[in-house]
């Protein structure tokens, strides 16, 4: 019986026309369907996808309209996509719905629907972040990861209750300032807040120095100093990423 079943169907697929066989699978643009019935409806994943340079990220997302009896049936059918960074992430050649991962950043990608009930739209964002360049384990001044002045440093926070301690040579009579915060922008953000962090700056013989910042100077011989910072971590960005930045002032 079901033999039979499929034969029929197959039969009655072969009469039809190519438009009424994509129609029947939902396969096609969504465009196509986007006004030819009620109720199209397009909805791309929202909790946002974290990532890093050189990673490949698909993006899913859900397309659907009423059928004839009015109950939703969803489609395999292809959206365009809209990128609003494309330094930090391109469309791969092998999957229009994946995205390869170029530089540390955040984009918005779009899913972009068009048709004769006009335009449907749905976004998530890809957040990369850049790699840690930090040396584990640092969690003591014996064990710091050294911070050369002017160039930043990239790290995370690797488990709870992360401590992490860097060196830095300081000349004698020389201003310095250490920097630390969250390595990318978010401010045009939507599904992701920065995580938090607490620091401190020491001098090598272990007396407390001030706080990031703030421009400190250096009023002893030529030594080093090392930067404290306890990083934390959100729902969405568990691995609690920072930079650091030190930077000698003239």
């Amino acid at each position: 019986m079901i033999r039979c079943v499929t034969v029929a169907l197959l039969s009655i697929l072969l009469l039809a026309g190519c438009s009424e066989v994509t129609e029947f699978l939902g396969l096609g643009r969504c465009s196509s369907y986007n006004g030819s019935r009620d109720s199209f409806r397009l909805e791309v994943d929202k909790s946002g996808y974290l990532a890093a340079p050189g990673d490949l990220i698909e993006v899913s997302y859900q397309a659907s309209w009423l059928d004839d009896y009015l109950k939703r049936e969803y489609l395999n059918c292809a959206v365009e996509w809209d990128i609003s960074d494309p330094s930090v992430v391109q469309q791969s050649p092998d999957d229009p719905n994946s995205f390869v991962v170029l530089s540390a950043g955040l984009s918005r990608v779009t899913a972009v629907v068009k048709g004769p009930a006009g335009t449907k739209a749905d976004s998530t964002e890809i957040l990369a972040l850049p790699t840690p360049t930090e040396v584990e384990p640092n969690n003591g001044t014996a064990s710091a990861t050294e911070l050369q002045a002017g160039v930043l440093a990239y790290a995370q926070r690797d488990y709870n209750g992360d401590v992490d301690y860097y060196a830095f040579y300081v000349p004698a009579g020389a201003s310095f300032q250490v920097d630390m915060g969250f390595p990318v922008d978010l401010s045009e953000a939507d599904y992701f807040s920065r995580t938090s962090l607490s620091g401190s700056i020491y001098h090598s013989s272990g007396s407390y120095a001030g706080e990031p910042h703030r421009t400190y100077t250096n009023s002893g011989a030529g030594d080093y100093f090392y930067a404290r910072v306890t990083p934390y971590s959100t729902s969405r960005i568990p691995n609690g990423p920072y930079e650091v930045f030190f930077h000698l002032i003239e």
